[in-house]
C-alpha cells in the first residue's frame, strides 16, 4: 500500500504521512497542484497495490483524472471515482439514510446540506464548554453553535478501522461507555450498508435526548483528525487491502 501526501498540508494530514512512513509503507509527498507528469514521475512501483490520497478533496473529475493515472501505475486508490462523486453529493446519501439522522421521520426532510443536519441535531454538549470553545469546528471552519458531542468513525467494506472524538479539546464528553461505544458502532455499520462507499468516514453525534444519529458522511482519505489513533487507521488499511 501507498500514500499519497499532497502539500500544502494540514497537520492531520503531515502526522498520518509521517505515522505511515515509521510503519513501512511508502509515502509519496506531492505539490499542491501535482500534474500527472509528476505523479508517474514520483511512484515507481511495479506491483499491484492499493493507494490512499491525502489533502483536501479534490473536485469529482480531478480525483477521476489521478486515479485513471494511478490505474497505469498498478496503484487503485480504495474509492473508484464514481463512489467517490456520490460522497461529494449531500441527497443522494442523506436519502438513503434519513431515518438515521436527526431529522423527525414523521416530517418531510429539509436539510439540504450536511452543515444544516449538524445544525438541526441538538446534540448534547459540555456546558463548561460552551463559551471556550466557541467559533471552534471541523476542519478549522467557525461554528455558531457550543461543540457537540460527535465522534468519526472509519470504515472499510463495514469493518471499523478505528474512531476518534471529533473536537481536539479536552472535553469530558470524548469518554465513552461499552454500552455507548457500541451504539455508536451500530449506527456507522448500520449507515455504511448503505453507502457504495468502501473507504468512508461517518460522523456519529448523540442528541440531547441520548439518540445517537449521522450527521455528516465522507470519503475517508480527506476525513482526518489530529487526534484520531493513525497507528491502528494504517495497520487495519493494511491489513485489509493484503486480503484483497
Amino acid at each position: 500500500m501507498i500514500v499519497l501526501s499532497q502539500a500544502p498540508e494540514s497537520i492531520a494530514t503531515q502526522m498520518a504521512a509521517q505515522i505511515a512512513q515509521i510503519l513501512g509503507l511508502q509515502v509519496y509527498t506531492l505539490s499542491s497542484n501535482f500534474g500527472l507528469s509528476e505523479l508517474k514521475a514520483a511512484i515507481c512501483s511495479t506491483e499491484a497495490t492499493f493507494g490512499v490520497w491525502l489533502g483536501e478533496p479534490p473536485q469529482s473529475d480531478r480525483y477521476k483524472t489521478v486515479y485513471e493515472a494511478l490505474l497505469t501505475l498498478n496503484v487503485r486508490l480504495f474509492n473508484r471515482p464514481d463512489q467517490y462523486a456520490i460522497a461529494r453529493q449531500f441527497h443522494p446519501i442523506y436519502d438513503r439514510l434519513q431515518d438515521l439522522t436527526p431529522a423527525d421521520i414523521l416530517t418531510p426532510p429539509t436539510a439540504q446540506a450536511w452543515t444544516e443536519v449538524r445544525q438541526q441535531a441538538n446534540l448534547r454538549y459540555g456546558e463548561s464548554l460552551s463559551g471556550i470553545l466557541q467559533g471552534v469546528a471541523l476542519q478549522d471552519q467557525p461554528l455558531e453553535k457550543p461543540l457537540g458531542r460527535a465522534f468519526r468513525v472509519y470504515l472499510y467494506h463495514q469493518t471499523i478501522v478505528t474512531y476518534a472524538y471529533s473536537w481536539a479539546a479536552d472535553d469530558p464528553l470524548k469518554w465513552l461507555t461499552v454500552e455507548e461505544e457500541e451504539a455508536i458502532f451500530a449506527v456507522a455499520l448500520e449507515a455504511a450498508t448503505r453507502i457504495d462507499l468502501p473507504l468512508l468516514a461517518i460522523d456519529i453525534g448523540q442528541q440531547q435526548c441520548g439518540r445517537w444519529v449521522v450527521l455528516e458522511v465522507g470519503d475517508a482519505q480527506f476525513s482526518l483528525l489530529c487526534q484520531m489513533s493513525m497507528i491502528p487507521f494504517w495497520g487495519e488499511l493494511e491489513r485489509l487491502s493484503v486480503q484483497l
